[in-house]
This record gives C-alpha cells, sequence and structure tokens, in this order.
C-alpha cells in the first residue's frame, strides 16, 4: 500500500483529537455545505491572514464564525501568560461565543 503522507497526517490528528475529546463529533459539529448556505445571509464574509487575531480572551464575546477554508487554532493562556493549544478549528466548523461577558480564549487564523 502507498501513501501520500496527507492521509496519514489526517488520521493522526484525528487520533490525536478523539484522544483529547472523546466524544469530538458532537462537541466540534461540522456544518454540510447546505447549512452553511441557509446561514449566509446572516453575517458578513471576512477574510483574515495568517496570525490575525479573530478573538481574544478577556474580551467580550464577539458572536459567531463559520470556517469556510483554511484553520483557526483556538488557544488558552493561564495565569502566568503560558498559551495552550485547545482545538484546530477548519472548513465547515465554527466558533460561537454569544455572551458579553469576557470569554477565556483566543482564536486566531493559522492557515
Amino acid at each position: 500500500m502507498v501513501s501520500d503522507g496527507a492521509s496519514e497526517t489526517s488520521n493522526v490528528q484525528a487520533s490525536r483529537a478523539t484522544i483529547a475529546f472523546p466524544r469530538h463529533a458532537q462537541t466540534f459539529p461540522e456544518l454540510t455545505p447546505a447549512e452553511i448556505a441557509r446561514m449566509r445571509r446572516f453575517g458578513d464574509f471576512c477574510t483574515y491572514k495568517h496570525g490575525e487575531r479573530l478573538f481574544e480572551a478577556g474580551r467580550p464575546g464577539p458572536g459567531m464564525f463559520v470556517v469556510l477554508s483554511g484553520h483557526v487554532a483556538i488557544s488558552q493562556r493561564d495565569g502566568l501568560g503560558h498559551v495552550t493549544p485547545v482545538i484546530d478549528q477548519g472548513p465547515g466548523q465554527f466558533l460561537a461565543f454569544w455572551w458579553p461577558r469576557p470569554i477565556s480564549a483566543s482564536a486566531s487564523c493559522a492557515r
């Protein structure tokens, strides 16, 4: 069997996600293209550059983001300033922070 490497990387990432989040599919669902199409009228299309912040911990929740392409890295920072990666969200996945209080996570465009 010949491997292209990309599928192996994807399988390793899926395996790590399953270990970190045993109910990964329920915790981080993916929207179907039809679901995304229905949502488009409720939001604005935005483009972010690599490393650009979508939102930052300590600030009020920004609402909802649906990832159409690329990836968004979610992280948390502890009281000593150490940054801990939480999850990498990809196409079809979404991030939602509705409450007006400060949130505990940051997100930036990963690729």
